[in-house]
Order: C-alpha cells, then structure tokens, then sequence
C-alpha cells in the first residue's frame, strides 16, 4: 500500500482544497483591473500576477519532484526550466506566462493534475 487511509483521504482532501481555493482566488481577481493586477503591489513577486506566476512554478516544479512527470510540456511561452525562474528577476517571472488568463487555466490545470494524481494512490 502507498498510503494509509486516514492519510490517503486526507491528501485527497487538501488537493480538493487546493482547487477550490485557487477557484476562489481567480473568482475574486476577475473584478480587478488590470492596472492594479499588474502593478506593484508591495507583495514578494512584485504583483498579483508574479506572485500567481509564482505559486504555479513551484507547484510544477513539486510536481516533477514528486511525481517524476514534466508539468509543463503544454506551456509554449516558458523560456525556460521552472527552477531557473528561482535566480531570475521579478519581471523576468511575470513574462513567463504573460497571459492572465492562459495563468488562471494553468492554476486550475496544476490543481486538477494533483486531484487526479492523489486519487490513483491506494488507499
């Protein structure tokens, strides 16, 4: 057995939460103007859209960690590797994927990755 019960349910749990907050989060920025989406919002990645930009890199590079499979075969405007996005500047991370709407689907895409992932695991 991969995993225990208790503990196969409970990750089954946090990546199904994991999907309802990243709804949640992308429901709430649909009303924010791009302006301030894009600005300098005093956050560690600079705007809204580095600090998603961010949340996804890492969770593509904990996938290929933890899985063994690349996530980002399907993302065409990344120049390069996920971890060498770590060394980069801030502008540099919010032109990895420019697209604030190709980002949202990318975060819902990783979401949905791990719920289909955690479900395969016995329990």
């Amino acid at each position: 057995r991969i995993m225990a019960g208790t503990l196969h349910t409970h990750v089954q749990q946090m990546a199904h939460y994991n999907m309802w907050a990243t709804e949640r989060l992308l429901a709430d920025i649909v009303h924010v103007s791009e302006e301030y989406y894009r600005g300098d919002s005093g956050l560690p990645f600079r705007s809204i859209h580095g600090t998603l930009t961010h949340i996804l890199l890492a969770e593509w590079v904990w996938y290929k960690r933890l899985v063994g499979v690349d996530a980002t075969e399907d993302v065409p405007s990344l120049s390069m590797e996920p971890t060498l996005y770590w060394s980069q500047p801030t502008s540099v991370w919010e032109e990895a994927i420019p697209s604030r709407q190709v980002l949202g689907d990318q975060l819902v895409h990783s979401c949905q990755r791990w719920i289909e992932y955690v479900s395969k695991l016995s329990g």
